[in-house]
């Protein structure tokens, strides 16, 4: 007879759940699903204005979704890697990530093909359906920048998996930074150090703005202009400029892990909630000056830190204040229906383009009639995408989670042993950390030499 199969064990270590923050996730999905809806939706002829509204809506999705994620990830996983060893940690870590996003993004995928025929590309455009294929299997479609039929390649496909690419990318980047970002126990040096830390990300990404679009041009020849410019897919879709962002997260949820069992004053929640209000304003104030004259070099540069890092400050501080200090936001954003519908704000992600794409309509002649019409279209749009979500969370996302999990988790105890065995004695950290860089490094040196020797930055692939 076969040995019994090891006991099954937790695959994450349980941490207390904090709510609001599945209430920030669905407010992010939402402003996704109405910012594209809009867009397609509210459509009319000689009132382009109406439709550009989208941008206004979506304008912080983006962002933060990258600061929660960083938040998100290093507050679920920071204790993992201080209390088990690195590789224990590295594959339930990865293991646990998988299972998260992988099921439904392959599922997305598939559907995505199927709707664009893709697939019928076989035979004719082998090559194309090749490179895309292997990117979406790998999620690095946003890594690289490739023109495919006079269009950005992740745009092909499932277009939307270009965030989750980028989620990969974060999580790469985590497990080099979760071990000395651990280390920072101190409140007032770690807010000294996320000061300087976003003040040198803004000079950074100013100082490199002119310069990445000159390098484009001068030396790879790669198209400048428009959402398939260079410029573009670097400061928008790569994970590079983004994962600052995620960054910012992490040093967020280090800072609430440090101060989270500190008792505070009513004056510090009066502080907190003003915080809210002035980030808030903050936002506002961006959002009000999306279509701003982008002549001047001041409002050219503050449009670019707009979708840059410059509201990802406000965010995190959003964040922070709304899961430290009660407040009426954290009561709205942790209330039962808001913590249901954050838990399916991945599948809300992931199905809303099949509603726009069933309840869009060619732009027509504007009305008050036809404007109504359009706006019930929008609400349908998105109750559908709630409902649907519901089912792909139920029928795919929970149960693929459920087994990848039990599958990783059997595999990480036959090869490294049971969970006791493998307690971290804190030896040899910075070395650890110094092995993890160095990977890291050899990463970004393969996409660097695969961008410029395999797939140049100019041409088109057929």
């Amino acid at each position: 007879m076969s040995p019994p199969a090891p006991p099954v064990q937790n695959l994450i270590p349980k941490k207390d759940r904090l709510p609001v923050l599945d209430g920030i996730r669905f407010i992010a999905a939402l402003s996704i699903v109405l910012g594209h809806a809009w867009g397609e939706i509210l459509k009319f002829d000689g009132y382009p204005s109406i439709s550009s509204f989208a941008g206004i809506i979506s304008l912080y999705s983006l962002p933060m979704f990258c600061v929660l994620s960083g938040f998100v990830i290093h507050y679920n996983y920071a204790e993992l890697f201080k209390t088990m060893r690195t590789r224990w940690a590295i594959c339930e870590f990865f293991g646990a990530r998988v299972a998260r996003i992988y099921p439904l993004f392959i599922v997305s995928v598939f559907v995505g093909f199927s709707i664009q025929g893709i697939f019928l590309w076989l035979g004719r455009y082998d090559m194309p359906f090749a490179l895309l294929t292997l990117h979406n299997l790998t999620l690095t479609q946003s890594w690289f920048y490739q023109i495919m039929f006079e269009r950005l390649m992740l745009y092909f496909g499932f277009g939307l998996g270009w965030s989750i690419s980028v989620a990969l990318f974060f999580y790469i980047a985590f497990v080099v930074l979760v071990i000395p970002l651990g280390r920072w126990t101190s409140p007032r040096h770690l807010l000294i150090a996320a000061c300087v830390y976003a003040a040198a990300v803004i000079a950074l990404l100013i100082s490199i703005r002119n310069p990445v679009t000159d390098i484009s041009v001068s030396y790879f020849h790669a198209a400048t202009e428009g959402s398939n410019g260079f410029p573009s897919w670097f400061f928008y879709f790569s994970p590079y400029t983004h994962v600052f962002e995620f960054v910012l997260g992490c040093i967020t949820a280090q800072m609430y892990l440090i101060v989270k069992d500190r008792e505070f004053s009513s004056w510090e929640i009066n502080a907190g909630f003003a915080i809210v209000l002035f980030s808030l304003g903050l936002m506002f104030l961006a959002a009000s000056s999306y279509s701003a004259d982008s002549s001047q070099p001041m409002a050219e540069i503050a449009n670019h830190l707009k979708e840059n890092f410059g509201l990802a400050v406000p965010i995190a501080l959003i964040i922070f204040c709304v899961v430290f200090y009660p407040s009426p936001l954290a009561t709205m954003l942790e209330a039962r229906p808001m913590v249901l519908l954050g838990e399916r704000s991945y599948s809300i992600y992931a199905v809303h383009v099949l509603m726009i794409i069933l309840f869009a309509r060619p732009a027509s002649a504007f009305s008050h009639v036809a404007l109504f019409e359009a706006f019930i279209r929008l609400c349908l749009v998105v109750a559908f995408t709630l409902v649907l979500a519901s089912a792909t969370y139920r029928l795919i996302e929970v149960p693929a989670r459920t087994g990848l999990r039990r599958f990783f988790e059997r595999r990480i105890i036959s090869g490294f042993g049971v969970r006791a065995e493998n307690v971290s004695k804190n030896e040899h950290q910075w070395a650890t950390v110094l092995r993890l860089a160095l990977i890291f490094v050899a990463i970004i040196a393969v996409c660097v030499w695969y961008q410029l020797k395999i797939i140049p930055l100019y041409g088109t692939i057929i």
